[in-house]
């Protein structure tokens, strides 16, 4: 005799983990399409442009809703027969655990690194006419982070990520698309200008290339990556940058290692006009 959830969605079990994590991930990407919108952003820009103020705005906000109601009911009810999945928060809000090893999913940056001349300062420059100077004689963080927070660059939000890790960190993997990676050089220049304790402790810095448009091939990545760990509770995946795939791909790829933390950084201030560090976990009750 089938109990209640099989007499209603008769699926292979196979077919039901499938779906329930195309249900989750489809979820996900509407929230993240609603965020978007809601801040003013173009959706659809390639489609059928909706932006909030315009037509159909609030028509596609409502449908979007409802269907990520009817997405997470349905992911539910699949769930719960084989797998409950939940998150947990591993410490306070700005509170993270130091680590010996960070992955970091890199976006790509407007700008280039130049040299100043007679100075022979390092120099970051954005399309705009910003610039980031990596003037040695500055030794405060608060007085780096200063110049860059006016960049509006995603290095801000890699320092910030590094920052909490920094007495413990030995290791660090940048996964990269084809236009993100080749910027490696750039988020570590100014890692070590803004940590020079991390260059002269030769921190190991990886690359990995990755398609941040293939939610398998980047699971895949994600799981080579923490297979080849020794001590995974060293190991955290910071999903604040990268595309919504990579942050989807980086959470599922957690499921199994629930020592692995993720971390994400705010990119708006909080009510303490800060930008905080996330620790968290996805983890799986079987």
């Amino acid at each position: 005799m089938r109990n209640r959830l099989t007499s209603s969605i008769d699926l292979p079990d196979l077919g039901k983990k499938m779906t329930m994590s195309l249900c989750v991930f489809g979820a996900i990407l509407l929230e993240n399409w609603i965020s978007d919108g809601v801040e003013g952003n173009t959706l659809f820009s390639r489609v059928y442009p909706i932006q909030m103020g315009r037509d159909g705005f609030g028509e596609v906000m409502i449908l979007m809703l409802l269907s990520v109601a009817l997405l997470s009911w349905f992911a539910y009810r699949l769930g719960r027969e084989f797998l409950s999945v939940g998150f947990r928060y591993v410490s306070e809000r700005g509170e993270v655990e130091p680590k010996a090893h960070l992955i970091f999913a890199l976006s790509e940056v407007k700008g280039t690194l130049e040299v100043e001349n007679p100075t022979g300062i390092r120099m970051l420059v954005i399309p705009n006419g910003d610039i980031l100077k990596m003037d040695d004689s500055i030794r405060s963080f608060d007085e780096k982070m200063a110049q860059l927070t006016p960049l509006k660059s995603p290095i801000e939000q890699f320092i910030r990520g590094v920052k909490p890790h920094i007495e413990s960190l030995q290791k660090i993997t940048f996964l990269g698309s084809d236009s993100s990676l080749p910027q490696w050089e750039m988020f570590t220049d100014v890692m070590f200008w803004f940590f020079p304790e991390l260059r002269n402790r030769k921190v190991d810095v990886q690359r990995v290339r990755a398609d941040f448009n293939d939610l398998i091939k980047l699971s895949i990545k994600f799981q080579s990556i923490i297979d080849r760990v020794k001590d995974k509770q060293q190991l955290s995946i910071d999903i604040t940058g990268g595309t919504k795939l990579v942050s989807a791909a980086g959470s599922m790829a957690t499921l199994n290692h629930p020592e692995v933390d993720l971390q994400y950084v705010e990119t708006k201030q909080g009510p303490d006009d800060d930008k905080k560090v996330i620790s968290f976990n996805v983890v799986s009750y079987r």
